[in-house]
Parts: C-alpha cells; structure tokens; sequence
C-alpha cells in the first residue's frame, strides 16, 4: 500500500474539487432576456473601436482549448499493487477478498477508478462488492471496547472525488450495476456532519490490529452534495422515463435491488426518507407525498415541496388496479426485470414495498408470461423466507392446478413446510384434489402428525383422523386420545366432530371417560341413572378447558335436574379457573350438593375458600356456620383453614371462631397447641404467623394462652423473631413469674430482649431480689446493646455497697469495648484505690487494647513502686504503645518519660529498659528517634557496663581509636 497520505487543508480539497468544474468561458452566456421570459439575442454596437475588440477577444477565446473534466478523459491515476495487478491478470479468484482487505487501509479511491475502467468481470466484482460491503473494527478504550461498522468505501475526503466521478460515467455508460450501487448509497447514506472519528493504518507493522483512531473534520460530502447527488439520481430516471428510453426499467432496477431493509442498518432511516425509492415505487401513490410540505418552526408557512423526504397523507392502500409507480408503461413491457426484483429482493421488510410492487405488476401487465413460466418456479418460491413471495406462488398455482399437477406426493411434502400458508394451501389442495391419496395413507402416518411442532399440520392431521371415523361406531380410544390432547386445536377438531351427531360415539364417550377417571368419583354414583355417564364426562372434558363450554352446558343442567350433583363435582369445576363458565356452575353446584343430602365434610369445602369468585366463598361460609356441627370440623381442618390468606377469610375467622367457642371445646386443646407450632413455625408465611399469633392466640384465645407452662413461654425467647418475643412478653405480663423461679441465664435472656416492655418487667424481677444482681450479671447488662438496660445495670453498680464492689467487676469493667463503661470503672478504681491491689490493677489495665485505658494503666503506672520483675511483665504493654503507628502521641510521649525514669534508677532497671528502647530507635519512627537517643546516652554514661546498641565516636575514633 501507497505510504499514508496527510490530512489535506481546505485550500487542497478545494483546489481539487475545482478539478471537476468547467472554466467560466464556457459557459459564459452571451443572451439576455426579454419582458416576456424568452431569450433574445444582445443588439449589436455601432461602436467601431468595440466592435474590434470584443472581435478580438472572441478570437482569442476561440484559440484557447476547450476544458474537458477529467473523468471523461477515463485515465486512471494510479495502478494497482503489484501483487494485486498480477492476480488480476491471471484472473485468480482471490483477487476480490485480497483487494477488499487491501482497499479498508487506502486513503483515497484511486484503485476503484482503475477497476472501474478496467471493466474485467474480477475487477468489476470486486468494484461492486467494496462499494456495498461494510466491515467491522474495534475501539479500544482505557477500560472498554465497542466495535464500529464502516464503509470500505466511505464517503469522505480521498473518496468523494472518484465516487462521483464513477457514478457519472455510468451514467453515460448506463451501467445499471454500478450506477444502481451508488444510487442507493446516495439515497440510505448520510453526510458529514461535525467531527468523526476514523481510523489510520499504520505502516510496517506485522500486528492485526495496527491501526490509530483521529478526529477528522471532512467538508467534502457535506448537506448539499448529498442532497443534490439524491436528487441527480431521480432526475438522470425521470429523462429516461421522459423520453421513452429502455434503459430506465434496468437502470431501476438494479437500484431498488440494492435496498436491504427500508431501515438502513447503518442510518435508522424510515420509507418517507427516502427520494430515490419512493420516486420510483410511489410517484403516482395517493399514500405518501413529497409535494406538500410544512416547512417545521414555520406554522403559517405555506405547503411546499420538500427537497429531502416525502411524507404520508394518510390515504387508504393503493387498489388492485391503481398503479403507484412512475412510469407504468415501461414496467408494462419488461417482465424480466419484474421478475428478478421478486426473486431477488434483499428486502426484508414484513411488508415489502419492493416484493408487492413486483407481484402487483407481473399480476396485471404479465399474465401470459407468467403462465409460460413453469411450475418449478413458484413452488420454489413457497420455500423463500419473505411471506409475499409465498403468497404470489400460492396464488400462481391455484390458477392452473389440476388432479395431476401438482402431484399428491409433492403436495404431502409440503405439509413439513414451517410457514403455516404453505401448509394450509398443501392441506386444502389435497383434500380438493387427491382425496384417494389421502385414503390409502396409513393413520399412523396421521397420529404421527398429531405431535407435530405446527399447529396447522395437528390440524390437518386430526380432520383426517376424525374423517375416517365410523359416524354410527367410532373407534372411541383414538378419539379419547384426541380429546387428551394438550392442544387445543386437536380438542377442537374433535368437538367439531361431536357436536355433529353421532350418538353412539357420545354413549361410548362418556362411558369410557367415566372408566378413566380417578380416585375421588364415588362407585356409588356410577350406579345411579344415566347421569353417570354424562357426569363423567363432564368430569373428564373439563381438562380442556375452555374448548368445552358450549358441550358442556345442556349436559349439565340435565345432571342438576336429576339431583346427582355432589361437592366433588363443585370442586372439580371449581379448578377449572381457565373459563369463567366453570367458576359461574359453582355456587349452583355446591347448593345442589347440600341439597341432595350427599355426605361431605368441612376438609371438601377448604378449597372453595380462596376462590376467587366472591359468591363461592359466600356459599361455603354460610354453610360452615350453619352446619359447623355437622361438618366433622376437626383441629387439622381449622389450623388449615385459618392459615388461609385474605383479609376478608381472616375477618371471618375471628368472627366464626369466637362465636363457636362452645362447639369447639372438643378441639380446642389440640387446636391451640398446632397453632403455637405453626405461630413459630419458619416454613409459614410470616404474614399468615402474624395473624395465627396475634389475633387468634393473642386475641381470640388469649384467656387460655396465658397459662401456659413458664418453660413453654420462655423458650418464645430464644427466637429472633421480635413479635414472637412480644408475645411471650405479653404472657409473662398476665401470668408473671416469681423471680426465684428464673435462673441467672434466663434472667439476662429477658434482660437483653429486644422488646423494651419485657426488659423492664425483667428489671422490676431483679429489684425484687437483690441477690440476683450478682456482679457478673451487672456487668453483662452494661455491656447490653439496649440503652435503657445499660443505664439501669450502671445505677445498680454504682449503688452497691463496698463490699460487693469487687476487683473482678471493675477488671471486667476495664475491658469493656464501650467507652462509658471504661470511664465508669475508672471512678470506680479511683474510688476503691485503697482496697486494689494496685500491681494487679496496673497489669490488667495495660493489657487492654484501648488507648483510654492504656493512658489509665500510665497513670497508675507513675504512681506505684517498679522493680525488674514488674518491668518484665509490663514489657508487653510498653512495647505496643511505642510500636502504634499514627496513634496516641500523648501516650507515647508519657512513656517515654516513664521509661527514662525507670532506666535511670539502678542498673537491674536500665538491663530491662535499653532492649525496649533500643529496638524503638531501630524500627520506630523517625521523630522519637533523636529523643530515644538521648535517654539511652544518660542510661549509658551512668551504667557504663550495661549493653546498649549505641555506638559514641569520639576524637580518637577519627584518629583510629573508638570507644563503644
């Protein structure tokens, strides 16, 4: 590839746009216009002295050469690559993909000008493909990448030049191929607008991804070039058209081929934007205009034609006879191009303004030639993937189908078609035309096709199947198959077929419907009349939903006039929500089956008390209070029924158990102790718990709850469930306990409740009993989350006598995570300093992690007499205040002071001390270490015999002597 060119400058893209336009001498007018508008020749001057030199100047005019722009000399600019040329000429395959590789790098069209010229079918394909195709980069960002679809040939400074200039010669050439590729890209394209970002390949790099990303700003296919190139390529069909010319059909349509969607993938354009197409395809249309446009800000503007895009008017679709196109009488004597636009659109819109257009015409202009066409033909079309090409072949070979054409094997084929319009016209033409094939089929062939993936062919199938049934003697299995079916066109078909007659299939029917049925149908009822029969059938059919409703009705009302309806029935109807005519028979259903004084009990009404039909749950909530006695109503029965959810069934709840209380005295017992596990029970919804706790326990049976055993109500407590602990808090409340009768470990328990009710009953407990406010039980309640608690547990110790203020209470209290607590046992040490033992206190005080108490323990630590045994156990402590990074400069600072003290008092004392100090200078920080120097110099020089990491030079370490 050509070394990477710079980015021009105005002045250059001028200077070579200007390249393109002829020199104002020729076309200088030398007429001038008249009053009436038409051109009237200059009147000449008597002037002799101007007439010679406008005479001289003409002939000076007529010796200078006349300009000829440059395309029209067709002369390329630039060869190809020697590589390319080479496998050009040797007319190799590869050439295509080497050049399009080859052409994304380039920074102008100058090869497309070669290939074009070139016209060898290689060099012409290749021409085409870089003009339609589009390829894929990726912008890589700092901490994302996205991919960019671009143009092989974009649109862009370096391209425009020779983009027109081919486009021009095939006008003049009427190249419909290359001229129809470039149309279209006039028409979906887009200008430059603003600033874009492209790519730039770099040189002599093996990577494959070798290329930058720059911000370009290119002025060369700006606004008006585009819209004027859009309008130039209507303008060049229209003179065509005009004149009567062939080349306008061709021309046409090798355009309109090119338009892959009428949504451009790279610009969302919608029809209305486009000029050239709709110039073409709606010219004559009463649907959209470009004639009468409101120019947008402008309301009292007046209707102008639009330069840019045409607009609907909102009238009705074009007639079978109203032609819409420009130009109609030259589509009227070119079928052939018709026909490549049906056959080979790429457009794939649902509604193809291309596709219709071509099969409207060929229909009214082209009858005799569709019909030499042969058959093959349209029935390849009914595999395209575009539904009006279908619709067109369906169409053709309606027209000249017979017995024999096409044949029933061909036609059977079709039926595994995936479009449903292929395979209802294969289904319709075999039923018309090859009735004996079908026949002959085996019916295995047609279950088969019973578990087809189409509806459409399931259809198909099940009419065949039902067709060969004997009307007076079915085959009553392969109809109860049917009737099985999950799907619902298969149940149709059979409805269909039972609603035609057939009365031994009905008889059959619903006798082996009746065998099938399961488990709750009493074999009683199956005694009974003929009800039976239509019973089970009822039961059976209503699996298929809604497709029986208008079969089940007259059955039922002959069931509910013989007083055969149970609550089984109501329940079975009632499962059936699908169809609002099974939720209607319920109430009815339900009031039959009390009536008739058929058995149930309250368990077969639970599943009518969350219907969602209001008149259902009225029915069984009158029956459940009237016959409540009779019911067998059992604990099992109501824990399920008042876990029900709704607020309305909850209402009730409450209502009908607290006025049955007399009828429940059997249950009851069992019945509160389900509720209390099912009230703590994780598995029921915790709005469902609620309601069992608070308003059935908590409410209605709270008189009987409250004496539950103290063991039973305390383990309330160990949940994290705060409303069950609100519950039990409650109980405790009615049915206190004595305190003696909670241990140390259930007090605290109560103590620590998150309910501020129970943690006040339980400190009232422990005022009643003084000996239960041992230390370790008052420190565990000052270290309590709960204010309230806290405060009442530091009242309590600051209120015990002086003999139960022990050294543990306070230790303890010293190593409490809460600040308050910590000062609290500060006071305490001060106030008890007499009584502690004040070496114990200090070690157990610098053992804690916090700075606080730390500075406490130096406190007391200035106080108390040191020794080397001290020491060593304090080292700990000293050692983690120095070595704190960032924190506790006062601490640090005190110390330091201390250390240097104790350092200096004997030597025993300086032995322990230099080794703490020492690794402080090596490994501390900075700012103590002139400090730590200093301590270890007094510690030295008074205990000379003491090791110690400094090391002093004196003068006569410079002459070569070094006392350490």
């Amino acid at each position: 590839m050509d070394k990477q060119k710079p980015f021009p400058s105005n002045e250059a893209k001028n200077a070579a746009d200007n390249r393109e336009r002829p020199s104002f001498e020729e076309n200088k007018i030398v007429s001038t216009g008249s009053a009436d508008g038409k051109m009237k020749d200059r009147p000449q001057s008597t002037d002799t002295s101007e007439t010679s030199t406008k005479e001289a100047a003409a002939s000076s005019v007529e010796e200078q050469p006349k300009h000829v722009a440059w395309w029209k000399e067709e002369k390329p600019e630039r060869s190809l690559s020697p590589q390319l040329q080479q496998l050009l000429d040797e007319a190799d395959e590869s050439f295509v993909e080497r050049f399009l590789e080859a052409q994304k790098k380039a920074e102008d069209g100058t090869w497309l000008w070669t290939l074009y010229l070139d016209g060898r079918p290689l060099a012409r394909e290749a021409l085409k493909r870089a003009l339609k195709e589009k390829y894929n980069l990726t912008r890589k960002l700092r901490y994302y990448s996205y991919t960019k679809t671009l143009w092989i040939v974009p649109f862009q400074y370096g391209y425009t030049r020779y983009i027109k200039a081919i486009y021009k010669l095939a006008e003049n050439r009427r190249d419909a191929e290359v001229w129809g590729i470039i149309a279209w890209r006039f028409d979906t394209g887009q200008p430059n607008r603003g600033t874009r970002e492209v790519p730039v390949w770099k040189e002599n790099e093996a990577e494959a991804d070798n290329y930058d990303w720059e911000f370009r700003t290119d002025s060369t296919y700006k606004e008006n070039t585009h819209y004027y190139m859009r309008r130039r390529t209507w303008r060049f069909l229209r003179e065509l058209g005009k004149a009567g010319d062939s080349d306008y059909v061709p021309m046409a349509t090798e355009a309109l081929l090119q338009y892959r969607d009428i949504r451009d993938n790279y610009w969302e354009k919608s029809v209305y934007d486009l000029w050239l197409f709709n110039h073409i395809l709606h010219r004559h249309s009463k649907r959209m205009t470009n004639t009468k446009i409101k120019r947008w800000g402008y309301p009292k503007a007046r209707y102008t034609p639009s330069k840019v895009r045409w607009e609907p008017t909102g009238h009705k679709p074009a007639t079978v006879n109203e032609r819409e196109e420009a130009f109609p009488e030259l589509w009227d004597h070119a079928p052939e191009p018709l026909m490549r636009l049906l056959l080979e659109s790429q457009d794939r819109a649902k509604e193809s303004y291309i596709i219709s257009f071509a099969a409207k015409t060929l229909r009214q202009s082209h009858q005799q030639y569709l019909r030499e066409l042969p058959l093959e033909t349209f029935l390849q079309l009914l595999h395209s993937d575009h539904p009006d090409r279908r619709a067109f072949a369906v169409e053709e070979i309606r027209a000249r189908q017979d017995a024999d054409n096409p044949s029933a094997e061909l036609l059977f084929g079709l039926l595994d078609s995936q479009y449903a319009d292929v395979i209802q016209f294969a289904a319709q033409a075999l039923r018309h035309f090859h009735q004996k094939y079908l026949r002959e089929l085996p019916i295995e062939t047609f279950q088969q096709l019973l578990e087809s993936d189409h509806s459409d062919r399931r259809a198909f199938a099940a009419a065949e199947i039902l067709a060969r049934q004997d009307a007076k003697n079915p085959t009553v299995d392969d109809l109860l198959a049917m009737l099985d079916s999950e799907h619902s066109e298969i149940r149709a078909k059979v409805i269909e077929y039972s609603e035609k007659g057939a009365s031994r299939w009905k008889v059959e029917c619903c006798h082996d419907a009746m065998a099938g049925v399961v488990g709750w149908l009493d074999k009683e009822m199956k005694e009974k009349h003929n009800a039976s029969h239509e019973t089970g059938k009822i039961l059976y059919l209503t699996n298929a939903g809604r497709d029986w409703v208008a079969f089940l009705r007259p059955i039922l009302e002959q069931i509910k006039q013989r007083d055969q309806v149970t609550i089984q029935l109501a329940q079975r109807f009632h499962v059936v929500m699908i169809e609002e005519f099974f939720l209607e028979q319920v109430p009815d259903l339900i009031r039959r089956a009390e009536e008739s004084g058929t058995p149930f009990t309250a368990a077969d009404l639970l599943p009518f008390f969350i219907s969602i039909k209001k008149e259902v749950r009225d029915e069984v909530q009158r029956i459940l209070r009237e016959r409540f006695g009779q019911l067998q109503v059992d604990a099992d029965f109501l824990v399920q029924w008042a876990s029900l959810p709704g607020e309305e069934h909850r209402y009730y709840v409450v209502q009908l158990l607290s006025d049955m209380r007399f009828h429940m005295v059997p249950v009851l017992p069992e019945f509160l102790q389900t509720l209390w596990r099912r009230m703590k029970s994780p598995d029921v919804p915790e709005e469902t718990r609620e309601f069992l706790r608070d308003d059935l326990l908590g409410s209605v049976y709270l008189e009987e709850v409250a004496t539950a055993p103290l063991e039973k109500v305390l383990r309330l407590f160990d949940s994290d469930d705060v409303g069950l602990q609100s519950f039990g808090g409650r109980l405790l409340e009615i049915n206190p306990p004595h305190p003696q009768e909670l241990s140390e470990g259930q007090m605290l328990a109560l103590a620590h409740s998150p309910v501020a009710a129970v943690r006040r009953q339980t400190w009232g407990m422990l005022e009643e009993v003084r000996e239960k406010q041992i230390p370790d039980l008052l420190f565990n309640l000052a270290e309590t989350d709960w204010d309230d608690t806290r405060q009442w547990a530091v009242a309590r110790i600051e209120a015990l006598p002086q003999g139960q203020v022990t050294s543990e209470l306070i230790y303890g209290l010293l190593d409490s995570a809460r600040e308050d607590i910590q000062q609290l046992a500060m006071r305490l040490v001060r106030e008890y300093r007499k009584h502690l033992d004040e070496v114990e206190l200090l070690l157990r005080a610098g053992e804690s992690p916090y700075m606080s108490v730390q500075l406490f323990a130096l406190e007391i630590g200035e106080k108390i007499v040191w020794n080397p045994d001290r020491l060593r156990r304090m080292e700990r402590f000293f050692r983690t205040v120095l070595f704190r990074v960032q924190k506790g400069r006062p601490l640090k600072d005190r110390t330091l002071q201390l250390l240097q003290r104790l350092g200096q008092q004997n030597r025993e004392m300086a032995t322990e001390v230099v080794p703490i100090l020492g690794d402080y200078a090596r490994n501390g920080g900075k700012g103590d270490f002139s400090r730590v120097m200093v301590i270890l110099t007094q510690i030295r020089s008074r205990y000379p015999e003491v090791g110690s990491p400094l090391r002093i030079e004196t003068e006569e370490a410079a002459n070569g002597g070094l006392y350490e």
